[in-house]
């Protein structure tokens, strides 16, 4: 987000009299993102204050009501999830539609491709395409070890900044080029959809198909990552809430992040996990 902001406001910074403008998004969509990566936040900090007040002398009770609580709140956050996407695609679309912050044409539009696979061929390639990609992700992170060893990095930068890096890529590149384009509504949903769909989708599910096979994983993250996730948090409600945008508030956002690749490649190796709890 924040290099959507800066690059799209350096490209956008004055309107055709010469004066200073800002991009405009959606303030719907806006407002209804920051709910729900403030409720994101919740459902990490909730689990760990319970934990914290729990009998210490018991500790394999206190993992057992971790869990049970994690696990609650995982299909909580996975029923939320579901309701988001339908006001957004369905009940509620027109708020999301309005005010594009940008300068779209009819012509534009006209000349968007119509889609040319059927459900069940996306489908499948979607299916096939999974596959390969989880053979990859297991290579990757069996390669985590030995890349953290040759390069004399952390585990955790690796796996927290490095990889969502090369990973998201594609969303990367694609907010930008709608921020420079000036169709903001699209450039923040990409951004701040897909933060959406990994803490309120993928984290909880981890969780639910970690209950299914038996493998116990909650939602106790340690102090680090609670403070770093709620100040990201905290800093991209208060840039988006008023539907409008800056190459300055976007230079903030790309600082922040600076701020936190630091932290995380000052951590030794093995280090982040003891912080746990």
């Amino acid at each position: 987000m924040g290099s959507s902001f800066l690059l799209g406001g350096f490209v956008n910074m004055k309107d055709d009299s010469g004066n200073g403008t800002e991009q405009t998004f959606t303030s719907a969509m806006a407002q209804t993102t920051c709910f729900l990566l403030a409720l994101s936040v919740a459902s990490m900090i909730i689990p760990a204050t319970l934990y914290s007040i729990l009998d210490s002398s018991d500790q394999h009770g206190k993992t057992e009501s971790i869990l049970w609580h994690s696990r609650g709140t995982a299909i909580i956050l996975l029923i939320l999830y579901a309701l988001y996407l339908c006001f957004q695609l369905r009940t509620h679309k027109n708020l999301f539609s309005e005010g594009s912050g940008g300068t779209s044409t009819l012509d534009e539009e006209a000349d968007e491709p119509e889609s040319v696979m059927s459900p069940w061929s996306a489908t499948a390639v979607l299916v096939a395409v999974t596959v390969v990609i989880s053979f990859c992700a297991d290579y990757l992170v069996g390669s985590i070890d030995s890349i953290a060893k040759d390069a004399h990095t952390s585990k955790s930068f690796i796996g927290l900044i490095l990889i969502p890096i090369v990973g998201n890529a594609a969303e990367h590149a694609t907010a930008c080029v709608m921020a420079v384009r000036n169709k903001m509504d699209l450039a923040t949903g990409v951004a701040i959809g897909s933060s959406i769909q990994i803490a309120l989708l993928v984290t909880p599910l981890l969780v639910v198909l970690g209950w299914a096979i038996n493998v116990p994983m909650g939602l106790n993250f340690n102090i680090l990552e609670r403070v770093i996730f709620a100040v990201s948090v905290l800093v991209v409600t208060g840039t988006v809430q008023d539907g409008k945008s800056n190459y300055s508030e976007g230079a903030m956002l790309a600082g922040l992040y600076i701020i936190i690749a630091l932290t995380f490649w000052a951590i030794p190796t093995g280090d982040l996990g003891k912080a746990a709890g």
